[in-house]
């Protein structure tokens, strides 16, 4: 039967029938296919953020176009930076980390000129802010336009409450910076081991 199911297949005796009319196998006709039992498939275990848990809880800032918030930003990026902000812990350098941040200048950390900003995310994540068509500020979830970060303490080298900030970009490599706040105004200084040295103003 298996031979002659198979051979029918084959030729031409077998035109205008179908599956369910051909006898099987196991000499059963016409039984209609069922359809193959529903398997669950496992849910994959969302990967925990890069780094370690902050010592403390920081908000993770809305992903979405910006108000308009510049005017304080740009007015801070004209005045020469002052003093210095203590981060004694790396919490209190997570701190003043995370947050919006406009560039005051024309390069920016990361060696671009197309963006105007920062978001740096309580949730280990960043993104550059850009401009749309009508000039609001938008960030960016592309590649290259955003990723990932990590502190990292390096008071054993450069001396208590100095850490370091690895930025990882989507598809592209990683900037490593020791960030500086300045005391007054607002300012953070990323300097990309000299090569690109960008200083940003909080929104």
């Amino acid at each position: 039967m298996i031979a002659s199911w198979s051979l029918c297949l084959l030729t031409a005796a077998c035109a205008g029938r179908t599956l369910e009319d051909l006898p099987r196998p196991d000499g059963d006709v016409g039984r209609p296919l069922e359809d193959p039992p529903e398997v669950d498939t496992p849910v994959r275990d969302e990967q925990p953020p890069p780094g370690d848990a902050p010592a403390v809880d920081l908000p993770a800032l809305p992903r979405q176009p910006l108000p308009e918030l510049t005017v304080a930003a740009e007015e801070a990026c004209s005045k020469a930076a002052q003093g210095t902000r203590a981060t004694p812990t790396e919490a209190d350098f997570r701190q003043l980390l995370v947050g919006s941040w406009l560039l005051c200048d024309s390069i920016s950390a990361f060696g671009t000129t197309n963006e105007v900003g920062l978001i740096v995310h309580g949730d280990f994540t960043w993104q550059k802010l850009f401009r749309d068509a009508d000039g609001k500020l938008f960030a960016s979830s592309a590649w290259e336009e955003s990723g990932t970060w990590e502190t990292l303490d390096t008071s054993l080298m450069n001396g208590p409450g100095v850490y370091q900030l690895n930025m990882n970009i989507d598809g592209s490599g990683t900037v490593i910076t020791v960030p500086v706040f300045a005391a007054e105004p607002e300012l953070m200084r990323l300097d990309n081991y000299g090569v690109f040295i960008a200083d940003y103003a909080r929104l």
